[in-house]
């Protein structure tokens, strides 16, 4: 199952919020029993930027993604890369259901 590209625009030093639904063939996949995690790089072989831990909503199994501004005040470059993916423990199972480029306006007021 291939995870859906989605890019976002973030302003450095600001609260950043997204909510997406993993669907299959247009169908929303359960995720009862999954946990979610998130990384930013500058590319997809560079460092670790930040981690983030999605939330995974039960019974309409939403994804909210939440960037704080403490972490947003770390991405100083115009670009980066970032996924998510859900894994459950007891299956095995992973999968990464977002990935995409994060472009960042800079903070001009500071």
């Amino acid at each position: 199952m291939a995870s859906v590209q989605n890019n976002f625009t973030v302003d450095a030093g600001g609260k950043f919020t997204r909510q997406f639904t993993y669907k299959v063939d247009g169908s929303v996949v359960n995720l009862t029993g999954y946990v979610a995690r998130g990384q930013v790089r500058s590319s997809t072989f560079s460092p670790l930027i930040l981690e983030f831990i999605p939330t995974i909503t039960g019974g309409t199994y939403v994804i909210n993604m939440t960037l704080t501004p403490e972490q947003t005040v770390l991405l100083r470059d115009s670009n980066y890369v970032y996924a998510i993916e859900v894994s459950n423990a007891s299956t095995g199972d992973v999968r990464i259901v977002s990935h995409g480029v994060i472009t960042v306006n800079q903070r001009i007021v500071r």
